[in-house]
């Protein structure tokens, strides 16, 4: 069932099927198609046989598609990750699975696990560091104020600045 506030765009499927999803505890919510797609929260809408996922290019938007073969089994809830992160300037930062991302020639042991926006318009060139094999995608949840690496992800190494520490 769609909410009110969002609209639903048609998809055309998702390769690769779908998994339990990393952003949810709930056995319900699923990642589904390639690491490219980045859609890792999919659930399905029974009454009308069909897939809806959150757009991974836009907000308060629903992507159907023909309801694919879903896990079956017995489902063990891991360390789930945030969708989305507010960092303390404002900027929203959204969890990326994959897919052609940018490196840090200067932290080659770093990936991006989130891409930043600001308001309404588009990327900022900003973007969220782990260490390559993090369970947390980077982020300190040790205090009341978690913690990420916030870094540009674009242009030379010479322009580059390193991470910097964000509340």
């Amino acid at each position: 069932m769609v909410v009110n506030g969002y609209t639903v765009k048609p998809a055309a499927g998702y390769e690769g099927g779908c998994s339990f999803s990393v952003v949810s505890k709930d056995p319900g919510v699923y990642g589904c198609g390639s690491t490219a797609q980045n859609t890792p929260a999919c659930w399905p809408d029974r009454p009308d046989l069909r897939l809806l996922c959150l757009d991974p290019a836009e907000r308060f938007t629903l992507l159907a598609s023909p309801l694919p073969q879903l896990p079956t089994g017995s489902w063990a809830p891991g360390e789930t990750v945030p969708l989305t992160l507010t960092l303390d300037d404002g900027e929203r930062c959204r969890l990326r699975i994959g897919g052609a991302g940018q490196t840090r020639p200067d932290h080659p042991d770093l990936v991006q696990t989130y891409d930043c926006r600001t308001g309404t318009s588009g990327w900022t060139g900003e973007a969220v560091w782990a260490k390559r094999g993090s369970r947390s995608a980077g982020i300190d949840t040790r205090n009341a104020a978690w913690t990420v690496l916030v870094g540009r992800s674009n242009g030379a190494a010479a322009t580059l600045q390193p991470p910097l520490l964000t509340r």
